[in-house]
């Protein structure tokens, strides 16, 4: 099988198309809600961007802004704190402002100029300036675009307040001259992505500060700029307060810039980086999205490829066994394993296992069935054809037959004879039948007196035993008491030896008294003989007590002995009991079956009287029957016939059970 083969035959399975269902469910919402948050997340984070460049243009716009209202509030408090600035003295007012130019680095020259335009300055001349016009027709101060000083070559703007007089008509204004130190101070240090960086823009598009040297001071129309970006500065940053804008910078770099405008000048402060640097970040995370949605799909694609084996394989290995079962293969069975499963496959599997199981009995019982028919046919075609072989035959049988019953008519009647003859010998036996039944009765009359006096015996051997038993307890009782008079014998024999001490030794003091003591001697010995003499009777009792024990341990082996005899004798009455039992059953029994002999002999002799009436009826019926032989063999010649026929079919049905076997040994069944 080729290449393509087997790729068609795999895009055909259960299993790719599991996979691919699984795959579509779950990459075109993932890419989709992928696409579609990297999309949000990209636009967020392209606006925060431009909301920071936009902070940061806006911020350096208001510490512009609150630079200049410091240097129009320095003029401004001194107005206010000097009403005679309204005289318009212009020496008083320029002694004044001389403090600005001490205390502020920034300021170059604070000076008043009359409503002339006139100036301190010899040959100076104002009136024409923008700022000075501004101030006369608004009455409130301006500011100039950005100057170069003659002297220094510094770049400075002029800040002009109105002086009004006591009717509140113009009457010149107080200016300073302020040095733009500040901007690369502010502006010059902006710093947005790696090489952005701010520039501030006047209302006319002059550059007022730009990091390049080369280009501060320049009109942005005198820069080598395409028509595009000129048409967005003048467009967009001239136009607009505040915004963004893309254009292309004097190299060719695409820009990205965020603007605001100062107030009170004018002036745009524009914060500008290249746009690659700008969306660094933003592609960065657009690169990062697109590999963890790379990486989710190859987890999908990998998930769903383990997740349809899982499912496919019990399935295709079902499909297998199957393909074996379709191949008449049945000696293979379902793996245990995916019998054990709980799912719907398992389900499947223990389904197949039960069909097999039942074709598997469908096919032995159908095997079982073709050798029984197979066997049964070849039985009914050697049946058939020996009936045919008896069909031919009946015929000859039948003439044979006829003959016969003349002859059983004949001999019908000597049966009737013979039969009168067996009546009366059943009679006999019948009448000695009940003589037995009789002599049984007495002997079960006398089995029943023998069980009633063995039952006595018993009895009195329970009571002789019982008897026995407690003369062996006495006996017992006596053993223990004589032990104890010996016990008894052993302390006064004590004592008495005690005494006959006590007795030699009050001898012994009476004759070391003397004369005095010779009454107690007599005493003592007197006490000594009665202790000997106690002492001798003791010596008796002893002997006495022994021959006790003696013969009661004799008479308690004796009785010991007889107590053995006596109950195995209690136990062979038992026994001869149990045996007169049996006999009074069997003999019972055997009067049982004599009265169920005599019962059936006298039904033979009714049976045989019948028998006998029977006989002469049949010698009729055997006249009868011959006409029937003759009938009979017609019938037979119709009846090879049919089992000719009969022959045929039980050839028919030998090869078409032959053939089922054949198709039933096709299939492969374990034994």
């Amino acid at each position: 099988m080729n290449i393509i083969q087997k790729s068609r035959k795999f895009l055909s399975t259960l299993k790719f198309k599991f996979m691919l269902s699984m795959l579509c469910i779950a990459l075109i919402p993932l890419i989709f809600l992928a696409f579609f948050q990297t999309g949000q997340f990209s636009s967020f984070l392209q606006n925060n961007i431009e909301d920071q460049q936009t902070e940061l243009a806006q911020l350096n716009r208001n510490t512009l802004s609150d630079w200049i209202d410091n240097k129009v509030a320095q003029l401004s408090n001194n107005l206010e704190a000097n009403p005679e600035f309204r005289e318009m003295d212009m020496d008083y007012i320029n002694e004044i402002l001389y403090h600005l130019e001490v205390t502020d680095s920034d300021v170059e020259l604070a000076s008043a100029v009359d409503s002339d335009g006139n100036i301190d300055i010899a040959g100076i001349n104002l009136s024409d300036r923008d700022y000075f016009i501004e101030a006369r027709e608004t009455n409130e101060f301006a500011i100039s675009d950005v100057i170069e000083n003659a002297e220094t070559g510094n770049e400075q703007i002029v800040v002009a307040v109105p002086v009004l007089d006591q009717d509140n008509d113009f009457n010149g204004v107080i200016a300073s001259y302020v040095e733009l130190d500040v901007l690369s101070d502010t502006i010059g240090q902006i710093q947005i992505a790696d090489t952005g960086f701010g520039f501030l823009m006047s209302e006319a598009g002059e550059l007022i500060y730009h990091p390049d040297e080369e280009i501060s001071g320049q009109n942005y129309n005198d820069l080598n700029l395409n028509d595009e970006t000129l048409k967005a500065f003048e467009n967009e940053i001239l136009a607009n307060d505040t915004g963004h804008v893309t254009y292309t910078d004097a190299s060719g770099n695409e820009m990205y810039a965020s603007f605001a405008t100062v107030d009170q000048s004018g002036w745009r402060v524009v914060v500008t980086a290249p746009t690659d640097e700008v969306y660094a970040e933003v592609e960065a995370m657009t690169v990062l999205s697109i590999i963890f949605i790379s990486i989710a799909v190859l987890l999908v694609v990998i998930g769903s490829f383990i997740i349809a084996n899982l499912l496919s394989k019990p399935i295709s290995q079902v499909s297998k066994h199957l393909n074996v079962l379709a191949d008449a293969d049945f000696t293979q069975e379902v793996p245990e394993k995916l019998m054990r499963r709980k799912d719907e496959i398992g389900d499947l599997v223990n389904a197949t296992n039960k069909m097999q199981a039942s074709l598997l009995d469908v096919i032995k019982s159908v095997s079982y069935a073709t050798d029984h028919l197979s066997r049964n046919s070849e039985g009914l075609t050697q049946a058939a054809n020996e009936v045919t072989d008896g069909s031919k035959q009946i015929a000859t049988t039948m003439q044979e037959l006829s003959s016969g019953a003349e002859s059983q008519a004949n001999t019908s009647g000597t049966i009737s004879e013979l039969m009168e003859g067996f009546v009366k010998k059943i009679n006999e036996a019948s009448h000695n039948t009940e003589q037995m039944n009789k002599q049984s009765n007495s002997i079960i009359e006398q089995s029943e007196k023998g069980q009633e006096l063995m039952s006595e015996s018993v009895a009195q051997m329970d009571k002789i035993y019982q008897i026995v038993q407690d003369a062996v307890e006495k006996v017992g009782n006596l053993d223990q008491q004589s032990t104890e008079i010996s016990k008894l014998v052993e302390v006064i024999q004590g004592i008495a030896e005690q005494t006959n001490l006590l007795a030699l030794n009050a001898a012994i003091e009476a004759a070391r008294a003397g004369e005095h003591g010779k009454g107690f001697a007599v005493v003592a010995d007197e006490v000594r003989k009665l202790a000997e003499e106690v002492t001798s009777s003791i010596g008796n009792i002893t002997n006495i007590v022994t021959g006790i024990q003696k013969e009661s341990s004799e008479v308690m082996n004796s009785l010991q002995n007889g107590y053995q005899v006596v109950e195995k004798g209690s136990k062979q009455i038992s026994i001869t009991g149990e045996s007169f039992t049996e006999i009074n059953q069997s003999v019972n029994d055997m009067a049982a079956m004599f009265k169920s002999i005599s019962a059936h002999l006298n039904e033979i002799v009714n049976d045989s009287e019948k028998m006998n009436e029977s006989i002469g009826e049949i010698a009729s019926v055997s006249q009868e029957s011959a006409a029937g032989v003759e009938q009979t063999a017609a019938s037979s010649e119709e009846l090879l016939g049919s089992m000719e026929e009969v022959t045929n079919s039980a050839d028919q049905l030998s090869q078409l059970s032959k053939d089922l076997s054949d198709k039933v040994n096709h299939f492969k069944i374990s034994k």
